[in-house]
């Protein structure tokens, strides 16, 4: 078992900071697909307020690593949506996490070889949001993703998403903001996976409309869920497929 806690100074944010990193190797009695040859690089973004460490410890995404032939990068971002704002969260994640990983690790390069990236509800917003800001990934792929800002400004079940001091983000998805735009970056495959019962399911429709809008590239399975781990460990299962071009409406791994 191969779990690499990684701490640093990062530039971008200022502070120390943690990533952690599952290799494709990480379980030994895992046996990668037969048919997988080369491995994929994949960054996965936590929800709200979760660390480098919440989607490792709810998931089985260590396994997962090994049995799809990943490297798994978990970095940890706070409230921030991935973000610059109080921080610089997406220069983070776009320019200082590649240059990092590259240069330790002797991993493929983005120009050998591009990126992918996943995330799970702000994960989701991440993941899609820089995705489709940038050309360094090659898929990615957004589980119940937040896209809704005015349900995360007014919050779900008396419970605020926004911190008050984060309130001023300029959100790319907000159509009441004047920077708004339907523009969808073609050079990236998407894809949506969402619970039927997930209070974000009418945004996830919403910017799977922007795809078809665009004739962008894109996948999408949506499927009774709601917004809760029980849900997202089925569909992180799909993103891995989807990560690797197999059928996402299967979850079978043997």
């Amino acid at each position: 078992m191969s779990e690499i806690i990684w701490n640093f100074y990062s530039k971008s944010l200022g502070r120390e900071t943690t990533l952690r990193i599952y290799p494709p190797d990480s379980i030994e009695e895992s046996t990668p697909l037969d048919y997988l040859d080369d491995y994929e690089i994949v960054i996965a973004l936590h929800g709200l307020g979760g660390s480098s460490r919440q989607i490792s410890s709810y998931t089985n995404i260590e396994y997962l690593a090994s049995k799809f032939k990943c490297w798994v990068i978990l970095p940890e971002a706070n409230r921030s949506f991935f973000l610059n704002s109080k921080e610089n969260f997406k220069d983070y994640i776009l320019n200082e996490i590649p240059q990092k990983i590259n240069s330790y690790f002797n991993l493929k390069s983005i120009s050998d070889k591009k990126w992918n990236i996943i995330g799970i509800s702000m994960g989701g917003f991440g993941a899609l949001n820089l995705a489709n800001q940038s050309n360094i990934f090659s898929k990615s792929c957004g589980i119940s993703s937040a896209l809704d800002y005015a349900l995360l400004r007014n919050g779900i079940d008396g419970e605020n998403f926004i911190l008050e001091n984060e309130k001023s983000i300029i959100w790319p998805w907000d159509e009441n903001h004047e920077t708004f735009t339907r523009n969808i970056n073609k050079n990236i495959e998407f894809c949506l996976l969402c619970g039927n019962q997930d209070p974000f399911l009418s945004s996830n429709k919403y910017f799977l409309d922007m795809l078809k809008e665009n004739k962008g590239k894109y996948k999408y399975f949506f499927e009774d869920g709601d917004h809760s781990w029980i849900y997202w460990n089925k569909a992180i299962i799909r993103a891995f497929k989807f990560i690797r071009e197999l059928d996402i409406e299967d979850i079978d791994i043997d």
